[in-house]
């Protein structure tokens, strides 16, 4: 990251509120998501769970527009699958009391089989937001399952590793799976920060804007969301806090990387 540039996360919960405030009044949604990942002991994901129902709290508390998102292994998927099922519910069931929705991230391909079936498990009883990754063969049949199931989706190109890396086809993919999402008569949300994409989501929903949330990361794309903002667009900014952020942040630098080795960059 430059000096002077947004950062892509910050260092606690309340840090975070404030921020989540700030881009509230700038008409921006917020989704909260507290570092960490991986947790290997019962401890670690149990101190996990204890920060996603404190964060659950204090969004209902600050009155803020904000969801919060949740990865899987954070709360016991690496190593206890039901131990992780069970967090779940007792994150749904209190994120319900105070009124948070709740954004499930999608991880690595090793963690997609049993995510979707959480997913499933849980849709009958809460409502909540699952990120689809476009570079996944699946994810078409994944997209009309969870808007069967009444998910709300979250179409993100994928952060890991994939079935396809090549970024034009990853582009092509995207694009084919929106268009299915465009000819359902589901809400849906996009995360890319790709200039093409957004300018064809644009045209594609300029008579339909309440149809899709543009969501973007913190730290990128500051002038974009305002503008999206402004023309009558929904906006989400993904914000992350709090310490072990050490993969998150790789990620990132990859990414830009990656883009700069093209030729090209994310929107401004």
């Amino acid at each position: 990251m430059k000096e002077g540039e947004t950062p892509w996360s910050l260092p606690d919960l309340t840090s975070a509120l404030e921020w989540t405030r700030e881009r509230n009044d700038q008409g921006i949604r917020c989704i909260l998501s507290p570092h960490g990942e991986y947790s290997t002991t019962i401890g670690a994901s149990q101190n996990a769970l204890d920060e996603l129902v404190s964060c659950a709290k204090r969004i209902y508390e600050g009155r803020v527009n904000a969801s919060l998102a949740v990865k899987l292994t954070t709360i016991g998927a690496m190593f206890d699958k039901q131990l992780c099922r069970d967090y779940l519910v007792v994150l749904f069931e209190d994120a319900t009391e105070n009124y948070v929705d709740l954004e499930i991230d999608m991880e690595s391909m090793a963690f997609v089989e049993f995510t979707i079936d959480v997913m499933n498990s849980c849709l009958a009883d809460f409502p909540l937001t699952l990120s689809l990754q476009a570079y996944l063969d699946r994810t078409r049949g994944d997209i009309y399952s969870a808007v069967q199931r009444g998910a709300l989706v979250r179409l993100v190109k994928g952060a890991y590793s994939g079935d396809i890396s090549d970024f034009g086809d990853i582009q092509e993919r995207f694009i084919e799976l929106v268009e299915i999402l465009l000819l359902s008569r589901e809400e849906f949300k996009i995360a890319t920060h790709d200039p093409d994409i957004i300018e064809w989501m644009k045209k594609a929903t300029s008579n339909r804007k309440e149809k899709v949330e543009f969501s973007f990361l913190k730290g990128l794309a500051d002038a974009t969301k305002l503008d999206l903002v402004q023309n009558g667009w929904k906006v989400s900014e993904y914000i992350p806090y709090g310490p072990g952020g050490e993969s998150y942040e790789e990620r990132r630098k990859s990414y830009l990387k990656t883009l700069t080795e093209m030729g090209r960059s994310p929107v401004p």
